[in-house]
C-alpha cells in the first residue's frame, strides 16, 4: 500500500511538467476570482460570511490531494447554504459563536461520513441514483 494510493494527488506532482505552469496558474486565478465572491456570499446566506471563503479554497486543495482527476471544480453552492443555514441557525439562537460552532460540526461530521463512505467503498450506491438525481436536467418549455 503506497502513499499514492491515498494522496493521488502527489502522483500528479511527480509527472508536473514546467510548461504547464504557466496555464495553471491563469487557471487558478480565473477559478478564485469566480468562487471566492460567491463563497462568500454563500457563507453570509448561512451566517457565516468567512466560512464562505473557506469552503471556497480549502475544498479545492482537498481534492488535489485525495482527488483523481486534474481537473475539477469544488466549493459551496446556494442549496448547501441554505440547507446548512436552515438546519442549524435555529439551533444557534441568534449567538454567532454557536452558530460557527455547529456550523463547523456539522462540516466535521459530513467529512467523517463521507471518509467513512469511501473506506466503505459505497459509491456503488450512485447506481441507483437516476440520471435526473445526478445531472440536472434542463428546463423544458411548456406545451400549451
Amino acid at each position: 500500500m503506497t502513499i499514492a494510493r491515498w494522496l493521488p494527488g502527489l502522483a500528479t506532482l511527480k509527472s508536473y511538467k514546467a510548461s504547464f505552469l504557466p496555464h495553471d496558474l491563469a487557471a487558478g486565478v480565473t477559478l478564485g476570482a469566480v468562487p471566492v465572491p460567491v463563497g462568500l456570499a454563500y457563507g453570509e446566506l448561512a451566517g457565516l460570511p468567512l466560512a464562505g471563503l473557506y469552503g471556497s479554497m480549502l475544498p479545492l486543495l482537498a481534492y488535489f490531494l485525495f482527488g483523481s482527476s486534474r481537473q475539477v471544480v469544488v466549493g459551496p453552492d446556494s442549496a448547501m447554504a441554505a440547507i446548512v443555514a436552515v438546519a442549524v441557525v435555529p439551533l444557534a439562537m441568534g449567538d454567532p459563536g454557536r452558530l460557527a460552532m455547529l456550523c463547523a460540526t456539522l462540516c466535521v461530521m459530513v467529512g467523517v461520513l463521507c471518509f467513512a463512505a469511501g473506506l466503505l467503498r459505497l459509491g456503488f450506491v450512485a447506481n441507483f441514483l437516476s440520471k435526473p438525481v445526478i445531472v440536472a436536467p434542463r428546463a423544458r418549455p411548456q406545451s400549451r
